[in-house]
């Protein structure tokens, strides 16, 4: 597979994260957590972005006060059901 620049995997992670809100728009959290086929593409949304988020280096865009915890964003792709 060919290396992607990080650039792109952060329009994955904006494109995931937009995903996600659209799925979610006017869903109570209960209702969200009973609509099993909507949780189910928020869950692989949610894996997409950590996916993609391995991908992204460290310290990339930001300088050291404003870094986003790419960390965190990673393990999203460890989500489980």
């Amino acid at each position: 597979m060919l290396h992607r620049k990080w650039a792109f995997r952060l329009q994955d992670m904006l494109h995931a994260a937009h995903k996600i809100g659209d799925y979610v728009e006017g869903l109570t959290f209960e209702g969200f957590l009973a609509d099993e086929k909507t949780y189910d593409a928020v869950i692989r949304q949610l894996t997409i972005l950590g996916e993609a988020a391995s991908h992204v280096p460290d310290g990339c865009l930001f300088d050291d006060h404003s870094t986003p915890q790419w960390g965190d964003f990673r393990l999203l792709n460890t989500v489980e059901t």
